[in-house]
């Protein structure tokens, strides 16, 4: 495609504006031509442009290529003394420093108002006192409870002990010497009645020959049966003992010495209990006494707290009303809890607290250099290196909270006679050296378009305009860096949205066929 002469031959040629503006006016009818390749585009083969203008071109530069971040920031010291509200409870200012004042180590900076802490420490006092003395009953009834399980217990397995040694003694003693002394009197018996027929039978025999009456055989006979019922008798005394008695005796005493066990059960489960419930009503009556203490030794630090006291010598710098404000603190402000109220800061190492852009994070690195320029110090520049680089961003200040930034502190690395021309809470423009690239080929940031997923720069080639592919690498605000794509010399628009609208739409026509 010959669409334009090449922007060196326009130079040199006298007739180049009156050639530029006629092929201009003559373009008209590539106007149509493009509304039809919205619609159509792939029915167009070799659309025709319209002309650059000829200072609508740049030149890719080999040269060193610098990313520069450019934020304000405040000064202030790297080794602050700080002190802060410790006083929990709302509170308001008494007295306050000027800003600037010289103090001394032990000379009151801030006095906060502590009136209302001292009636509030001494309900504190009055309810403590109380809560320990029931405190104290809790643990007497800890104390007798643990004794009187002791005692119950105690006595409890004492009864299973007799219970034990009872069913022990008659299964060993007591059974066995009955029923010796009832089989003893049962075979007496049964001796008595053998010897009482032995003598039946004499008599009878002795009735037959004539020399005894029979009187007497009746009375010895009446004996046997007394010696036999006797027999009898002591024979069932032992029956009964084995089969009844002993069976009857031996449940009882095992049924008492399990009833006696299971007491000594329930006494334990029992004394358990009410030991478990008194140690309840211990521990709650102590975290009862363990709050009131807390509260009356955080009212008691609150008191404290109200008198902040420098601990080092030096300026005072007082603490704003707010995180977002700029107002400094005085007489009968309120302030709350850690607020910081005054700082003492070390003027011999100063730093800058910069808040940066996200989308600008990623050039961001600790040991990077820094110049810092400081107005009130007749707009001198300091050296400076970055040294922390947060890695959550900062609350977005009002009215931007959804702003994401993050926090950098850059040191100024100046010796200390030009430190100390510094002073904390100056303002200072910081410019960051982010990126340096040596021979690096770049171009202006507006000659590279995005289409898609790839960058483009239109390149005069010959005396066509040609749009090629490029890879960036890093952007500053005014430059890019091209590490692919283009050489140093080569010619390249410098305003492509501009001057190559046309083809920008065709080029992005085509990349969607």
């Amino acid at each position: 495609m010959n669409l334009t002469p090449s922007a060196t031959a326009l130079r040199r040629s006298a007739t180049a504006p009156a050639l530029t503006y006629a092929v201009r006016f003559g373009a008209c009818a590539l106007m149509v031509t493009l509304l039809l390749l919205s619609t159509s585009i792939s029915s167009i083969d070799t659309p025709q442009f319209l002309p650059i203008p000829l200072d609508g071109f740049t030149t890719v530069i080999q040269k060193d290529f610098q990313v520069i971040l450019d934020n304000p920031g405040d000064i202030e010291s790297a080794n602050n003394v700080v002190f802060a509200n410790n006083c929990e409870y709302p509170t308001r200012i008494v007295s306050i420093v000027e800003e600037g004042t010289w103090v001394e180590p032990g000379d009151v900076i801030v006095e906060l108002d502590s009136s209302g802490f001292h009636d509030y420490a001494q309900k504190r006092r009055i309810l403590l006192v109380k809560a320990e003395k029931v405190l104290k009953d809790a643990e007497e009834d800890v104390k007798i409870q643990e004794l009187t399980n002791a005692s119950r217990i105690a006595e409890a397995e004492l009864d299973a002990q007799l219970a034990e040694m009872k069913l022990r003694g008659y299964i060993e003693a007591e059974y066995p010497q009955a029923k010796h002394q009832l089989e003893s009197a049962a075979i007496l018996a049964k001796e008595k009645l053998i010897a009482a027929e032995k003598q039946l039978k004499f008599i009878a025999d002795m009735v037959r020959l004539g020399y005894r009456s029979q009187e007497d055989y009746e009375k010895q006979r009446l004996t046997t049966m007394k010696a036999q019922q006797a027999s009898e008798l002591a024979a069932g005394k032992v029956q009964i003992l084995v089969d009844f008695t002993h069976a009857r005796t031996l449940a009882s005493l095992k049924g008492n010495l399990e009833e006696a066990q299971q007491h000594v059960e329930r006494t334990k489960a029992v004394a358990k209990s009410a030991l478990y419930s008194r140690k309840r009503t211990l521990e709650s009556r102590q975290r009862v006494v363990d709050i009131h203490a807390r509260r009356l030794e955080k009212a008691e630090e609150s008191i404290a707290a109200c008198t902040i006291r420098a601990n080092t010598a030096g300026e005072v710098v007082l603490g704003t009303t707010s995180s977002s404000s700029e107002v400094r603190l005085k007489e009968g402000d309120s302030v709350y809890y850690l607020q910081i109220l005054a700082k003492i800061p070390d003027r011999d190492t100063l730093q800058v607290n910069l808040r940066i852009h996200e989308s600008k994070l990623r050039y961001l690195n600790t040991g990077i250099s820094a110049d810092v320029k400081v107005e009130a110090a007749n707009n001198d520049t300091f050296a400076g290196r970055v040294v922390s680089v947060s890695r959550v961003p900062l609350r977005g200040r009002y009215p931007n909270y959804d702003l994401r930034e993050y926090e950098v502190i850059v040191e100024i690395t100046e010796p200390i006679e030009r430190v100390q021309r510094l002073t904390p809470g100056m303002t200072a423009h910081v410019a960051l050296q982010a990126v340096r690239r040596p021979n690096a080929m770049t171009v202006p940031l507006s000659s590279v378009v995005h289409i898609g997923r790839q960058h483009y720069a239109f390149v005069l080639d010959g005396e066509e305009i040609v749009p090629r592919e490029v890879e960036l690498g890093d952007v500053s605000e005014t430059s890019a860096e091209i590490r692919h794509g283009l050489n140093a010399g080569e010619e390249v628009v410098e305003h492509p949205r501009v001057d190559c609208a046309d083809r920008l739409i065709w080029l992005e026509a085509s990349s969607t066929l």
